[in-house]
């Protein structure tokens, strides 16, 4: 009788165990859900910021060439030259060399005007970063798979690696050891439910897509077109949300 009781009680503290990894599984899971939709949250909301500041100065942020104007001067940046854009339409690559640092100050333009109240990669606020550090001016998302996301502007004629999402867009990926934006944080299967929220599910068309920053491709053989790697877990992409000039 003894020895039956034991399987017995053996059989339900198996069964416990069984529920409490499923039911610790579920829960990771919808952690990890809730933080991938809060970096689709934040993304549409900088995007949507990127039209409200079009709306209003006529121009793109990093690309305003009336910033320091209009921006609060030195609040902008410690000279007229740094603040402003050149007025193109393209959110351009920073350069030290020509004092151009409109990809850097992007979104310090879009706090300075009151759309975004985010933190920047320097665990500051975006208002007050300083541009000349190129990588201050990524934004924060959120963190998963202890990975911090980050968040910047480019634009598709410089890079030339994402066929017709448009001429800029807004790279998200995850911080890497020196600061910069590349690593993929997302498995394939995620990054195509993104990609179906807010576009079409299909790599390379549209205005979502994904990246793999140097690692392995997350769809395809060329990393930029073909389908989603779905049975992939090993494998993560990152995200690329296109827009124009609007």
């Amino acid at each position: 009788m003894n020895k039956a009781v034991s399987l017995l009680e053996l059989t339900i503290v198996l069964t416990i165990i069984a529920l409490l990894i499923t039911s610790f599984s579920s829960g990771a899971n919808l952690l990890h859900n809730a933080k991938v939709n809060k970096v689709i949250a934040q993304s549409q909301e900088i995007i949507s910021g990127v039209s409200a500041f079009k709306a209003t100065y006529n121009e793109l942020p990093g690309d305003f060439s009336n910033a320091y104007r209009f921006l609060g001067g030195t609040s902008c940046a410690s000279s007229q030259a740094i603040c402003d854009g050149d007025g193109d339409d393209l959110i351009e690559a920073d350069s030290a060399g020509s004092n151009q640092y409109e990809q850097a100050i992007a979104m310090k333009h879009l706090a300075l005007a009151n759309i975004i109240n985010s933190k920047c990669n320097s665990e500051e606020s975006c208002s007050t970063i300083d541009p000349t550090n190129i990588t201050d001016g990524y934004v924060i998302l959120s963190e998963i798979n202890n990975s911090v996301i980050l968040a910047r502007f480019y634009n598709n004629v410089q890079s030339q690696q994402w066929g017709n999402i448009g001429l800029n867009y807004l790279q998200i990926g995850a911080k890497k050891s020196n600061g910069y934006l590349d690593d993929p944080f997302l498995r394939p299967t995620y990054a195509e439910k993104i990609d179906r929220k807010l576009d079409d599910a299909v790599a390379g068309t549209g205005i979502v897509t994904p990246h793999s920053g140097h690692g392995t491709c997350c769809v395809g053989d060329n990393c930029n077109t073909g389908n989603y790697k779905l049975t992939s877990d090993d494998i993560l992409c990152g995200i690329v949300y296109g827009f124009g000039a609007f």
